[in-house]
C-alpha cells in the first residue's frame, strides 16, 4: 500500500549510501567503487521526490510547481550556503590562491557546478581533484537540473490527477526517457567520459529509476507483493561497491538496479516490517537523517586537511569525529530549523526570492575572496617570485640593455574574441631587429618562457618574438575542444601564417605547449591518435617552414606536476603544514616512464632532422622526485596550472639557446 509516511529504511538507505562514498574518499583501499554512492543517492531521490510530488495538494500547475521548488529551496539552500561559504573562508586562509576552487563554489550555488566542471573537462578520479573543495557538488547539479523538468513531466503525465492511468503514461515517458539517457550513458563512456559523467541528461536514468519505481508502485493493481529477504540486495549492494572502479559502469548499472530492489521493498513494506533489518536501526537511520550535510562537508574536512595537515592513517578518526560534528550541526542549526520555518513572505514565491537573495550574497562573498581579496586571509607566507599567481602572464618582461620590450596583453590571445594585429610585432620582440629571428609560438605555457629571451637575445644572438594563444592545440591538426577553441582556430589560420611569412633564412620557430595531455597514466587507442596527428602537423609545418630556409623546435614534455593543482606557496611548505607540503609530487622515473610514447614520436623527429628538440625535463627535475624548486632552490612554478616562472624562464634560456644554431652579437 502506498502511504506517505516516513519510512526508516529509506533513511538507513541513505546512511550506506554516503558511508560508501565517505568512505571511498579517503583512499584507503575499500570500498574501491564506494563513489558508486551517489548513484545510489540518485536513484533514492528519484523515488523520493516522484512521492513528494504525488503528495503535493496543490491543484493548478503553477502552484504545484511554485511549492514544489519552495520547499526544493528550503530543503536544500541554507546547508549548502553556509557549507560552501565557511568552507570558502577556511580554504582562503590556507590557499592564496583559492580561486579555482571558488569559481567551482559559485557555479555550485547556482546548481551547476557539473557543467562548469565539466567545461574545465575535470576528472573526478584525477590528483588534482582531491584539492578542489567543491568537487563532490557536481552530484547536486545533476539533481537540481533533474529538478527543473522531472515535475513537469510528472504533471502533464496526468499521474497526479489521474491516479494509475496516469501513472502508467508516467511510466511510458519517464521509461523512454531513462532508456535513452542509459544508452547514452553507456555510449559516452568510450567516447566522451566526462561527459557522461557530469551531464544530467546522462544521469537522468539514475534519477528516472527512482521515479519508475514510485509509478509503477502507483500502477500496479491488487495486494502489494511479499517484501522477501531484505538482505539479499543490501549484501549483493556491498558488494558492487567492492568492484575495481574500472568496472564503473557495470557497477552504475547494478547499483541502482539493486538501489529500486531495496525502495520497493521498503515503500511496499507494512508498519511491522518497515525498518527492514539494518536499515531500520537507529544508528542508520540517523546517519540517514544527516546524510545531505554529511555529504556536503565530508569532502570540506578532506579537501582542508589536504591543504594542511594531509591525509595518513592515524588522522582517520580525528576527520570522521570533524565530520560527525559538522554534518549534526548543520543538520540540527540550519536544516531543520529553516526548513520547517516561515521565511519572510510565507509564500513560495517569497521564498524564490528569499532564496535566489542569499544565493547571491553568497555569490558576491565568493568571487570577492577569488578577486579583490585574494590572498588577504593567507595565514602562511606568499612564495618568493618576481611571477606569482596566473595574471602575471600577461605581465610586460624586458632584459637590462637589450632593445625591445614584451608588451604582455598585446601578444596573446586570451579569450576568443582576441585579436591579433601583425603590427604588434614590434612590441613583442626582445632583441635587435638585426638579428636573425626566434619566433616563439604555443599556448600559454609559450608565454610563461618569455624570460628566456634573457639568454636568447643577450648571449646566443636572437631577436625573440613571442605571441600565444591560451589553450591553443600544439599543431592546428588537433582538434580543440577548450574554451578558447574560437582563439585557436584564428591563432592557427590566420595569426601563425602571417608571422611566420615574415620569416626569413636562417629563423627559427619554437613551439612550447602543455603537453601534459600527451602524457596520461593510461595508453590507449585515444592517445596514440592524438600522437599521430601531432606527429603529422610537425612534419607539415617543418616541410613549410623548411621551403624557406626557417627551422622547427620543440620544447619537449616537462614533469607532470600541473596534475596536483598544488599552489606554489604550498609547495614549498608553511607552518601549517607539519608533516611537509601537501603536494604529492610525482616521481622522476613515473614522469619519464608516462612520456615514454611522446619521447619516442619527438626524438624519432629529431633523428629525421624534422625538429630540433628542446628538452628541459632535467631542469624541472633536478632530483629522484620532481618538485616545484630547482637545484638551486628557486622557485620553478608559478601557479597551480604548473606555468614555469620568470625566473625558471630564464635558467632555460641557455638549455634552449644550446640546442638552436648560435649566432654572436
Amino acid at each position: 500500500m502506498i502511504t506517505h509516511a516516513h519510512i526508516p529504511a529509506i533513511d538507513g538507505l541513505r546512511a550506506i549510501a554516503v558511508l560508501a562514498v565517505v568512505l571511498n574518499h579517503f583512499d584507503l583501499g575499500w570500498p574501491a567503487s564506494g563513489f558508486l554512492g551517489v548513484d545510489v543517492f540518485f536513484v533514492i531521490s528519484g523515488y523520493v521526490i516522484s512521492r513528494s510530488l504525488y503528495g503535493s495538494n496543490q491543484k493548478t500547475w503553477p502552484s504545484f510547481l511554485g511549492d514544489f521548488y519552495a520547499r526544493r529551496i528550503k530543503r536544500l539552500l541554507p546547508a549548502l550556503i553556509a557549507c560552501v561559504v565557511l568552507t570558502a573562508i577556511a580554504l582562503s586562509m590556507f590557499n592564496p590562491a583559492a580561486g579555482a576552487s571558488l569559481k567551482t563554489g559559485i557555479f555550485a550555488l547556482m546548481g551547476l557546478s557539473n557543467l562548469y566542471l565539466w567545461s574545465q573537462s575535470s576528472d573526478y578520479f584525477a590528483e588534482s581533484s582531491a584539492l578542489n573543495a567543491y568537487l563532490h557538488t557536481w552530484s547536486l547539479g545533476v539533481e537540481e537540473q533533474f529538478y527543473l523538468i522531472f515535475p513537469l513531466i510528472l504533471w502533464w503525465s496526468g499521474m497526479k490527477i489521474f491516479g494509475r492511468p496516469g501513472a502508467r503514461r508516467m511510466l511510458w515517458i519517464t521509461g523512454i526517457l531513462s532508456v535513452a539517457s542509459l544508452v547514452g550513458f553507456v555510449v559516452f563512456q568510450s567516447v566522451d567520459p566526462v561527459s557522461a559523467f557530469y551531464w544530467m541528461p546522462m544521469r537522468f536514468w539514475e534519477l528516472g529509476l527512482g521515479a519508475l519505481a514510485f509509478a509503477y508502485q502507483c500502477a500496479r493493481v491488487g495486494a502489494a507483493p511479499s517484501i522477501g529477504r531484505w538482505w539479499i540486495p543490501l549484501a549483493a549492494l556491498f558488494v558492487v561497491f567492492s568492484l575495481p572502479a574500472s568496472l564503473s559502469v557495470l557497477g552504475a548499472v547494478l547499483a541502482c538496479g539493486l538501489t529500486v530492489w531495496l525502495v520497493l521493498m521498503a515503500g511496499w513494506s507494512t508498519s511491522t516490517e518497515r525498518d527492514l533489518g539494518i536499515l531500520g536501526h537507529p544508528v542508520m537511520v540517523g546517519i540517514g537523517r544527516v546524510s545531505y550535510s554529511l555529504y556536503l562537508w565530508h569532502w570540506s574536512v578532506l579537501v582542508l586537511s589536504r591543504w594542511t595537515i594531509g591525509m595518513s592513517g592515524w588522522l582517520v578518526p580525528i576527520q570522521l569525529a570533524l565530520m560527525g560534528i559538522l554534518a549534526v550541526a548543520s543538520y540540527r542549526l540550519i536544516e531543520v530549523p529553516l526548513r520547517h520555518a516561515r521565511w519572510p513572505g510565507g509564500s513560495p514565491a517569497w521564498v524564490l526570492v528569499a532564496g535566489g537573495g542569499s544565493v547571491a550574497a553568497a555569490v558576491v562573498l565568493l568571487w570577492a575572496l577569488g578577486r579583490p581579496l585574494s590572498g588577504s586571509l593567507f595565514l602562511g607566507d606568499p612564495p618568493i617570485t618576481r611571477s606569482y599567481g596566473v595574471e602575471t602572464l600577461s605581465q610586460p618582461y624586458s632584459v637590462d640593455g637589450v632593445p625591445g620590450r614584451w608588451s604582455g596583453e598585446d601578444c596573446v590571445l586570451s579569450s576568443n574574441s582576441d585579436v591579433f594585429d601583425r603590427s604588434s610585432v614590434p612590441v613583442c620582440t626582445i632583441g635587435e631587429a638585426s638579428m636573425p629571428r626566434l619566433l616563439i609560438l604555443g599556448d600559454s605555457v609559450s608565454a610563461a618562457f618569455v624570460g628566456a629571451s634573457k639568454a636568447l637575445s643577450g648571449r646566443y644572438g636572437w631577436s625573440v618574438t613571442v605571441v600565444s594563444s591560451w589553450g591553443a592545440s600544439p599543431v592546428p591538426e588537433i582538434p580543440n575542444t577548450t574554451a578558447w577553441r574560437e582563439a585557436n582556430e584564428r591563432y592557427w589560420a590566420e595569426v601563425v601564417p602571417a608571422l611566420t611569412a615574415g620569416l626569413r633564412a636562417g629563423d627559427q620557430v619554437l613551439l612550447i605547449n602543455d603537453l601534459a595531455g600527451y602524457s596520461p597514466r593510461k595508453v590507449g587507442p585515444r592517445l596514440e591518435g592524438k600522437l599521430a596527428l601531432y606527429e603529422r602537423g610537425l612534419r607539415r609545418l617543418s616541410a613549410e617552414l623548411g621551403d624557406r630556409g626557417v627551422g622547427l623546435a620543440v620544447v619537449h614534455g616537462y614533469p607532470l606536476v600541473r596534475e596536483l593543482n598544488c599552489d606554489p606557496a604550498l609547495a614549498v611548505g608553511q607552518w601549517f603544514t607539519p608533516f611537509g607540503s601537501p603536494c604529492q609530487f610525482p616521481e622522476r622515473a613515473e614522469s619519464l616512464q608516462r612520456r615514454a610514447l611522446l619521447d619516442r614520436m619527438l626524438t624519432g623527429l629529431d633523428g629525421e632532422g624534422v625538429i630540433r628538440l628542446v628538452d628541459l625535463f632535467d631542469l624541472f627535475c633536478p632530483g629522484e622526485r620532481c618538485t616545484y624548486q630547482a637545484a638551486d632552490g628557486a622557485l620553478l612554478y608559478r601557479d597551480v596550472f604548473s606555468h614555469p616562472s620568470i625566473e625558471a624562464a630564464e635558467m632555460a634560456g641557455p638549455a634552449i639557446g644550446n640546442r638552436l644554431p648560435v649566432h654572436s652579437n
